[in-house]
């Protein structure tokens, strides 16, 4: 009788004190959970961390490197242009200035010479050209003037031996007529002088002839 007069209570006590053991339980697996993500979530940080500070320190190092190699070039520069801007380089660089410009000279006058040159070697061509046809003109012209010359005589005999056979004989002149008539009443001892006085008349007549 006394175990049943608090049925109901006892249940009720049963059920809750499990009701609290599940409780306990469920709030310390979510405070380990929490705790464990936690740390994840950190160790994510520290990570991403660290890799921005190392891209960081090697920008940085890029930077100084560049930075060095540029005043290395400037230093360079400087020193080249110190180097040029000392006599013994100006001097140098005046030499080699003047070497450049007598050689150009040189080139230039060479090639005037070798321009002069052609130009003479071109008017000695045309002067001998010329020699050699006026002297051909010569030549050529001599010739004919030879022949026409030589043919003068020929033409000019042939001409009067035409004209004397194609005109009348000549009347005989006063001293022919003496001549003759002396040469017919001579005596037969005057034989050589009427042989020379007929040659005499006979040559007048043709010197006649050939004037006429």
């Amino acid at each position: 009788m006394q175990l049943s007069i608090f049925p109901e209570h006892s249940c009720s006590s049963s059920s809750s004190s499990s009701s609290s053991s599940n409780s306990s339980s469920s709030s310390g697996s979510s405070s380990s959970g929490s705790s464990s993500s936690s740390r994840s979530s950190s160790k994510r940080r520290k990570k991403q961390t660290n890799a921005e500070a190392e891209g960081a320190a090697i920008a940085a190092a890029a930077a100084i490197a560049a930075a060095a190699a540029a005043a290395a070039a400037a230093a360079i520069a400087a020193a080249a242009a110190a180097a040029t801007q000392s006599p013994e380089a100006h001097h140098y660089h005046h030499q080699q200035q003047q070497q450049q410009q007598q050689k150009k000279h040189h080139q230039q006058q060479q090639h005037k010479n070798a321009c002069k040159r052609q130009q003479q070697q071109q008017q000695q061509q045309q002067q001998q050209q010329q020699q050699q046809q006026l002297h051909r003109a010569a030549t050529a012209a001599t010739a004919k003037s030879a022949a026409a010359a030589t043919a003068a005589p020929s033409v000019a005999a042939a001409a009067a031996a035409a004209r004397a056979a194609a005109a009348p004989p000549p009347s005989p002149t006063a001293a022919e007529t003496v001549a003759t008539t002396a040469a017919a009443t001579a005596p037969p001892q005057s034989t050589a002088a009427t042989t020379a006085a007929t040659t005499a008349a006979a040559a007048a007549a043709a010197a006649a002839a050939a004037a006429g």
